[in-house]
Parts: C-alpha cells; sequence; structure tokens
C-alpha cells in the first residue's frame, strides 16, 4: 500500500493524479476511489496495479 496526496482532478475524464511518497505521479479513476468525497490536495492510501499504459491507482481510501 502506498501514500501520496491528490494532485490533480479532472471530473469530466473521472480521472486523477496522485503524487506518491516515491515521488511518481500515479494516474487514477475516479470509480477507484472508496469516497466519492475526495479532492484536490487530500492525503490518500492505495494499492497499485499495473496496466498496459503504466501504473495505475486503485482501492483509493481517504486519510484522515
Amino acid at each position: 500500500m502506498r501514500i501520496g496526496i491528490i494532485s490533480e482532478i479532472n471530473s469530466n475524464e473521472m480521472k486523477g493524479i496522485i503524487f506518491d511518497e516515491n515521488g511518481q505521479d500515479i494516474i487514477f479513476s475516479l470509480d477507484d476511489c472508496r469516497s466519492s468525497k475526495i479532492t484536490e490536495f487530500d492525503w490518500v492510501s492505495f494499492d497499485i496495479e499495473l496496466t498496459t499504459f503504466g501504473l495505475r491507482a486503485v482501492d483509493i481510501r481517504e486519510l484522515r
């Protein structure tokens, strides 16, 4: 499990980017968020999945 901060959300495309603890930008889909209230600059935990397009964040949970 990784930790990062939501650096960008594009609601129109239902996608976003997490800047993780390793300095990587990880793409995610809003469908993979456990909470519908996640916003930019929220700290989150997530798992990584390797896709044909690269790394993708899944099972995203807001840290409190």
